[in-house]
């Protein structure tokens, strides 16, 4: 079975029997990153923060070329089988270089049957992957503050559906030229400067017709790296505070880094309301109170989007506040207000939290509020 397998592999007699399917890409946020389709389902993913060093490996034929000589020093001591295979192959100061191998078993086992082969062949379903990431080894590469060296974000990502297609992916691709196109598209981009450090960006291409004569590519999600914007949630609720429902109404207003972060830094007010009944006299007064909190806002993704926030959408939200205006004696001088969102359906949001007079005392007043608005 094992030389069934590795001819079936290599031969390719199913066909489209052996096209990859996989997740969509998830790419870093701080990075901008370019995905080539490379045919057969595989693909050449590069993730860089500087343009600058992009253009400093123009030679990525030969890189990968140096991977495939010091793979072919360890292809012998791995064993043949259906599992995905990962390759961390990294080049180091003094010349010399490191290849860390990784191995994720199948879950399943898949057969394939045919007319020509006397056995059923085990098909291989789950993709390899080699990873070259480029670590400084110019000693001349420092920062303009102070001689600490800057770190180069770069990497290349092969997704293959067998480690030994990068050969063929190798001679009938022009990487380097790949390269060149690239860097030549990003510096052509009429809308930003896209070679500034400032902006990052995804850029994807893939060929519309099976013999590659037309390249169909477009930049997305193109931004400034840092481009806050404020999100303002209005609420209103009520809440369980000493066995009392006590109605509340509630506005925050967040700063989000980028369209693409999904956390924000939140400045709130919460104005409550309640009564208190007078024991001898039986006359009801009204009381107002008020609670100034600061904390972090977890939003989650626009449906239909490749990871846009929707500040609608509230998952997750840890706050710190205070009293700052008091009316009655229900508060203490100097109370604190410690909360959570643990719960958001639409509207809808439930958030325990606790009351406590100092950072160190021990007397605490759990409430809990139920929230609804946006």
């Amino acid at each position: 079975m094992k030389s069934l397998l590795i001819a079936v592999l290599s031969m390719g007699i199913f066909g489209h029997a052996f096209a990859q399917t996989f997740a969509p890409m998830k790419f870093e946020r701080s990075l901008s990153c370019y995905q080539i389709e490379l045919g057969n389902n595989e693909r050449m993913i590069i993730s860089t923060r500087y343009l600058k060093d992009l253009q400093e490996i123009q030679n990525l034929d030969s890189v990968v070329r140096a991977f495939l000589i010091d793979y072919a020093v360890i292809k012998p001591t791995l064993t043949e089988n259906t599992n995905a295979k990962s390759f961390d192959y990294q080049f180091l100061p003094d010349g010399q270089r490191r290849l860390t191998f990784t191995e994720t078993s199948a879950t399943m086992q898949r057969f394939q049957f045919h007319k020509d082969l006397p056995q059923p062949a085990q098909i291989k379903y789950l993709q390899d992957t080699m990873l070259i990431n480029f670590i400084n080894s110019d000693s001349s590469n420092y920062n303009k503050s102070g001689g600490e060296r800057k770190n180069r974000e770069l990497s290349v990502k092969f997704i293959v559906n067998n480690i030994d297609n990068l050969e063929k992916i190798r001679e009938s691709n022009n990487l380097n030229q790949h390269l060149r196109h690239i860097t030549e598209k990003t510096k052509a981009y009429r809308r930003y400067d896209l070679m500034s450090e400032k902006y990052q960006f995804i850029y994807l291409a893939k060929n519309a017709k099976p013999n590659g004569d037309s390249l169909v590519e477009r930049f997305t999600r193109a931004s400034k790296r840092l481009s806050p914007f404020f999100a303002l949630n209005v609420t209103f609720g009520v809440g369980v505070f000493r066995n009392q429902l006590v109605p509340n109404s509630q506005i925050e207003l967040s700063i989000v880094p980028t369209k693409y972060h999904n956390m924000g830094y939140t400045l709130g007010w919460r104005a409550m309301s309640w009564a208190n009944q007078d024991a001898q006299t039986g006359r009801w007064t009204p009381h107002r109170n008020s609670v100034l909190q600061a904390g972090v806002t977890f939003y989650d993704s626009k449906e239909g989007t490749t990871g846009t926030v929707d500040t609608d959408r509230v998952l997750f939200g840890i706050y710190l506040g205070r009293v700052v205006s008091r009316s009655g004696d229900i508060f203490e001088p100097n109370t604190w207000n410690f909360s959570i969102t643990v719960v958001a359906r639409g509207i809808v949001k439930i958030q325990p939290e606790v009351y406590f007079n100092g950072f160190f005392n021990r007397n605490l007043t759990r409430g809990l509020r139920v929230q609804i608005g946006f």
